[in-house]
């Protein structure tokens, strides 16, 4: 793999995830109240996820955790239980 140009630094891979296979670190995410997903959803049913969540493995058990997205994941979280057919979200996965 050749290095990176000066100033540009790598913060990880980017990947394209199950979202059935990623969840929230528990009291990770600061945001309380995520607002009027609707907006989010319906554009994430026309587009897709359109910025690479942030993620990382849990050293405890190896899980997907969320640390950058959180907004975003709850609205693919909240289009999976509506029924809406979500097979990959595009995520970083950081070291």
């Amino acid at each position: 793999m050749s290095a990176l140009p000066q100033g540009i630094v790598s913060r990880g891979q980017f990947y394209n995830v199950d979202p059935l296979q990623v969840r929230v670190r528990d009291g990770h995410n600061p945001r309380i109240d995520f607002g009027d997903l609707e907006s989010l959803k319906a554009s994430i049913r026309e587009h897709g996820v359109q910025r690479p969540l942030l993620l990382q493995r849990s050293l405890k058990d190896g899980v997907l955790e969320v640390i950058d997205g959180g907004r975003r994941f709850a609205a693919v979280q909240a289009l999976l239980v509506e029924g809406t057919e979500i097979k990959s979200i595009p995520a970083i996965l950081e070291d």
